[in-house]
């Protein structure tokens, strides 16, 4: 076609499509901005026609890609429960602090019952001697001492006259097994994640010039081990508890300073 005409050839000019009727447009024509494209030549033509196809295979692609990736969106696996955890026995030692105040004494059993009520308040399960152990299985050993503090001028303790009771409680757990397995046993709730909770409860009430403080003794002995124990139990609950709850609990200013420690130990250790 672009051969001179002495080679018996009529050269032809290149004929532009027809309009479409009643639309004002040609039929397959391309837009007036890319008019000069279209008249440029055929290698030009062709690069454009092989930039299209690419394109339109492009935006297939993608849409199948967008596709694929909403509906195999993978998912973590599902968070287990915690572990569950309960005091299988509960010790409490008077000392001798009552005989040496001159107190009467309360005995180991309202003592204990006092601890006791102290794991009941914070939620956790108190069942003595059961016959199946379990990995959450915990025992309480916890030890009395009283004092009467004297005000004395210059002294960290200067201020009037009180009793003071100090409850200092242990929760260990029953659990046994070595170090090497000992996480592999933490991550099938198998053993709790910490093995000992510890706390000291510290009461204290002016004796107000009274001579006769025998029953008040007794109800700042109780009041210490039931805070002591109380303490330890909200303790207890946090093992094995979602990491969320325990930011929950780290952040909240009315938690007592030893519980919000244990979660953020907990989530340490994760």
């Amino acid at each position: 076609m672009s051969r001179s005409a002495d080679n018996g050839l009529q050269l032809i000019p290149p004929k532009e499509p027809g309009p479409v009727p009643g639309s004002g447009q040609s039929l397959l024509a391309p837009p007036t901005a890319a008019r000069g494209l279209w008249l440029s030549g055929a290698r030009q033509t062709g690069g454009v026609r092989r930039a299209a196809a690419l394109g339109r295979r492009g935006g297939w692609l993608l849409v199948m890609l967008v596709g694929l990736g909403g509906g195999c969106k993978r998912q973590g696996p599902p968070e287990r429960a915690p572990l569950a955890v309960r005091v299988v026995r509960v010790q409490v030692e008077p000392g001798e602090a009552f005989a040496a105040l001159g107190a009467k004494a309360l005995s180991a059993a309202e003592l204990t019952e006092a601890a006791r009520a102290g794991l009941a308040r914070a939620g956790v399960r108190v069942e003595p001697a059961p016959q199946t152990s379990e990995p959450g299985d915990f025992t309480l050993q916890m030890e009395l001492a009283l004092k009467l503090v004297t005000p004395r001028p210059g002294a960290p303790d200067a201020g009037p006259e009180r009793l003071r009771a100090l409850a200092a409680g242990q929760l260990r757990a029953r659990a046994g097994g070595s170090a090497l397995d000992y996480d592999q046993a933490v991550a099938a709730r198998k053993a709790p994640e910490l093995l000992r909770l510890q706390h000291v409860a510290v009461v204290e009430r002016p004796t107000d010039g009274q001579h006769n403080l025998g029953a008040a003794w007794g109800q700042l002995a109780q009041r210490a081990i039931g805070e002591s124990a109380h303490t330890l139990g909200e303790q207890l609950r946090l093992l094995g508890s979602p990491s969320a709850q325990l930011v929950t609990v780290l952040g909240d200013k009315k938690a007592a300073g030893d519980v919000r420690g244990v979660a953020a130990q907990l989530l340490a250790a994760r």
